[in-house]
């Protein structure tokens, strides 16, 4: 492909990725689809063409904060998909060259706890999938969750989901939160009421932003 052929091709994708991820923000698309000393002002110039083409709409979260997108309507919890779909692009950016993220799904319900999104990686090798749930913390309230995910243990009320077939394992909790008082709430948590020992992974989400970064450069 010619570089206009490739402009039009990654216009598709990034239309195809706003579309299937809800919302993204400047910076998560820059991360997925540009690269070099200049992919911010890159990127800004190919949405601002996107937007000025009616082929994207976009809004900001904060006055002062970057422009998200998306394709038809706004998410009443925009902030919260945005800081989710870091979490995605984190997972992606991670993969080994013999990995693919085979699985991702907002807000999964299992009755006693509904996560944020459930993730699944796939060992092209062994045919083995490593399942995530994940949670962003983002509020004040009192951390529950660590007492939910062991009371969905104990009550095997996720016996019937898709991904019991593929895994002998409960899947890893990737607790993701914005403080870092937060975080030593939730880790305190965790050694104190998870009395199953399921596998708690807990990360400020900066640190996962910055990872991203890092990747892309």
């Amino acid at each position: 492909m010619n570089k206009v052929q490739q402009g039009y091709y990654r216009d598709s994708q990034i239309i195809r990725e706003i579309e299937a991820r809800g919302a993204l923000c400047t910076e998560q698309i820059t991360a997925m689809f540009f690269r070099g000393s200049a992919a911010s002002t890159k990127c800004q110039q190919r949405m601002k063409k996107l937007y000025d083409a009616k082929r994207v709409k976009r809004t900001r979260i904060n006055p002062t904060g970057s422009y998200c997108y998306y394709i038809e309507k706004r998410s009443g919890r925009l902030e919260h998909l945005i800081g989710i779909n870091w979490v995605y692009i984190w997972l992606m950016k991670r993969l080994k060259s013999w990995e693919s993220l085979w699985y991702w799904q907002y807000e999964m319900d299992y009755g006693i706890l509904r996560c944020d999104a459930f993730a699944g990686i796939k060992n092209s090798f062994t045919e083995g999938v490593k399942f995530y749930f994940v949670e962003l913390d983002r509020s004040n309230n009192t951390w529950d969750k660590t007492r939910k995910y062991n009371q969905l243990y104990e009550s095997e009320k996720y016996a019937g989901s898709f991904w019991v077939q593929y895994t002998k394992v409960f899947p890893v909790i990737l607790c993701i939160t914005e403080d870092k008082n937060r975080l030593v709430l939730i880790q305190q948590s965790i050694r104190e009421e998870n009395k199953h020992n399921l596998r708690f992974e807990v990360r400020l989400l900066d640190d996962l932003i910055s990872g991203v970064v890092e990747c892309r450069e």
